[in-house]
């Protein structure tokens, strides 16, 4: 019996002394494990002083070995605390920190001395049970605030995991079970010890602590509860409004939030699990594949689960440790659809002119330039012409502005439908219009600016009951080749003969 039982503690001290030296080697990149590496320390001196303790010869003996146990059993309840904290991702300040400690260092101080006072112990005294030694004893006030204090943060730690098992992510999930049940069983085994009763008398707590050492090293090691999860939950929420995928240094899914989750349905299946290359889940989205693998920050069209398709910018970001080292990626996909629909507005706003739909006065010279500069180099022939609409101040007088809005709208439409595809139409201002003709001489694009003439004069308008027929004054510049005049003087030219025009009193229909 001594000798099974010898060796299952010395066992669970063995595996959790490795948990602590593994944590202690992590936290030098991911300081959440350094908690977690600390409680593994107190629960080693937990379990190694309780093999001196049942080994013991006498009851001095048996008692240094007691203040051994408690060198590590005392501090457990804020230990406990702060590894659940932050696994929540909640880090507790530093002063917060001490708070915890302070009921622990008491016990500590009350152990060490325990000889000369009864605050804990009293009447400690030592049997021999098939060649172990058990300590039997009465239990002072301050017993019984240490054992309220550490099974008050089981409960928290307990409240935390079965927190994140409800409403965390799947990773968080999957550790959380771990840590759930490896917490409940040292938690079990004190009940037992202290008021149900075990074999012996024995405490079996720190013999539930090799169940809870596998179960917090598949929760901590394998399922990486400090790993990267928490450094991504650092910088992303799961609230945020852009969708974040998160992979390990081996492109192995980590984390994804809610928005990631409602973009990828796949997420949500039994395969999008921590482990699983993100390649593999995201096997039907081959944009997404394409951002992982050669780093491209191109945009990319995304289809909804509703069926509509949104525009996104893929943003890839490295996560390093403090040693520059890669650990993982940060996939963020920001939704630009609406930023993409303002910026097209906005540059259309910016070359159209709202009111007509036509060219603005400054896209219309840009344009014109190009065609002039382009009729220069071939040697083809390139003509303008100026169209003034006639008494326009009439109908903005007569019938109000809404009315000569839509006489503007009208004449655009009419003129905009006569010209040939290679033809350039804007509005100069208030009632004036300017063309562009590519491929046309002076004669031609007077030909031209006649016919555009005839079409506005055929037009009517009826405004307040009465017919309004309009008509408009034009006139046309051009020219051939290398001599062919700048644009402002080719304008300036065909403004001139539209006001002679109007001046003379002619009106083209």
């Amino acid at each position: 019996m001594s000798l099974f039982v010898v060796a299952i503690l010395a066992c669970t001290t063995f595996i959790l002394a490795f948990l602590s030296f593994l944590g202690f080697s992590r936290a030098r990149n991911n300081p959440g494990t350094r908690s977690f590496a600390w409680l593994c320390f107190a629960c080693t001196l937990y379990a190694g002083g309780y093999i001196g303790e049942i080994l013991s010869p006498d009851i001095q003996t048996l008692l240094r070995f007691t203040r051994v146990q408690y060198t590590g059993l005392a501090f457990l309840p804020a230990l406990i605390f702060i590894t659940a904290l932050e696994f929540d991702g909640r880090w507790a300040r530093n002063k917060a920190r001490v708070l915890f400690f302070l009921p622990s260092v008491v016990t500590y101080l009350l152990v060490f001395f325990i000889n000369r006072h009864e605050l804990f112990y009293v009447n400690p005294v030592m049997t021999k049970l098939e060649g172990l030694s058990i300590l039997s004893l009465s239990r002072g006030p301050w017993y019984i605030v240490q054992v309220g204090y550490l099974y008050l943060a089981f409960l928290f730690a307990i409240g935390v995991f079965i927190v994140n098992i409800r409403r965390g992510n799947r990773a968080k999930k999957t550790q959380a079970r771990y840590l759930l049940v490896g917490g409940v069983l040292p938690l079990i085994g004190n009940v037992f010890y202290l008021y149900i009763g075990t074999p012996y008398g024995l405490d079996i707590a720190p013999i539930t602590l090799a169940g809870t050492a596998i179960l917090f090293a598949l929760g901590f090691l394998r399922h990486r509860a400090f790993d990267l999860a928490p450094l991504a939950r650092d910088a992303v929420f799961d609230q945020m409004r852009d969708a974040i995928v998160v992979v390990d240094e081996k492109d192995r899914l980590v984390d994804f939030n809610r928005s990631a989750r409602a973009l990828i349905p796949d997420l949500d299946n039994k395969t999008a699990i921590l482990g699983v290359s993100a390649g593999a889940v995201l096997a039907d989205y081959p944009e997404l594949n394409a951002v992982f693998s050669d780093d491209l920050t191109r945009e990319i069209f995304l289809t909804l689960p509703g069926g509509t398709t949104r525009q996104f910018e893929p943003r890839l970001s490295r996560l390093e440790d403090t040693h520059k080292r890669h650990r993982g990626r940060v996939l963020t996909l920001v939704d630009m659809t609406e930023r993409a629909a303002l910026e097209a507005r906005l540059k259309e706003l910016a070359q159209i002119d709202e009111l007509t739909g036509l060219l603005n006065r400054r896209h219309f010279l840009d344009l014109a330039r190009t065609e002039l500069d382009r009729a220069r180099r071939y040697g083809r022939s390139f003509g303008v012409g100026i169209m003034d609409l006639n008494g326009f101040k009439h109908i903005n007088d007569t019938w109000g502005h809404a009315a000569g809005d839509e006489a503007l709208r009208l004449v655009a439409r009419l003129c905009k439908d006569s010209l040939r595809g290679c033809d350039l139409m804007g509005r100069f201002g208030g009632d004036e219009f300017a063309f562009a003709f590519p491929e046309c001489d002076a004669g031609l694009a007077e030909v031209a600016a006649e016919k555009l003439a005839r079409v506005v004069s055929a037009a009517t308008l009826s405004l307040g009951g009465q017919l309004v027929i309009l008509s408009a004054s034009v006139g046309t510049a051009g020219n051939s080749g290398a001599a062919c005049p700048d644009l402002e003087d080719l304008l300036a030219a065909a403004d001139d003969m539209m006001y002679r025009r109007k001046k003379a009193g002619r009106k083209d229909r």
